[in-house]
């Protein structure tokens, strides 16, 4: 088993946030708000997304998201079960832009970051 397989079977770390009922589909199964959880990704999972995606940029973002959904309404998602789909389609447009701006807010570097990275250039060997 690769330490990847032990990370994702662990449990993890996430973010939980709402989605309003508001801004979600008239037809969802939820009868109100609904709470999400997002993980960090391995970078295996990070990299089957962008698999996933196909090259596609725009895609990309909706693949990262769509893999870092691990909860809903405080229980964890039954992968084994695709449920992360189901709940994927569930909360509709509006949700999973919301999701998606969830978790590009948390986990995407920020400008600052980048920056100051460049800023610490350097000539040098190893």
């Amino acid at each position: 088993m690769s330490n990847d397989s032990l990370v994702t079977s662990a449990k993890r770390p996430c973010i939980w946030f709402t989605i309003p009922a508001g801004e979600l589909p008239p037809d969802t199964k939820f009868a109100g708000d609904v709470s999400l959880a997002l993980v960090h990704l391995t970078s295996t999972e990070e990299v089957d997304a962008l698999r996933a995606a196909g090259g596609d940029g725009a895609r990309a973002k909706f693949e990262l998201a769509k893999t870092a959904l691990r909860g809903v309404d405080g229980r964890a998602i039954d992968r084994a079960r695709m449920e992360e789909q189901e709940v994927w389609e569930q909360i509709g447009s509006k949700g999973r832009n919301i999701a998606m701006a969830a978790f590009e807010d948390v986990w995407a570097a920020s400008k600052e970051g980048v920056d100051a990275a460049k800023k610490s250039f350097r000539a040098g060997s190893i």
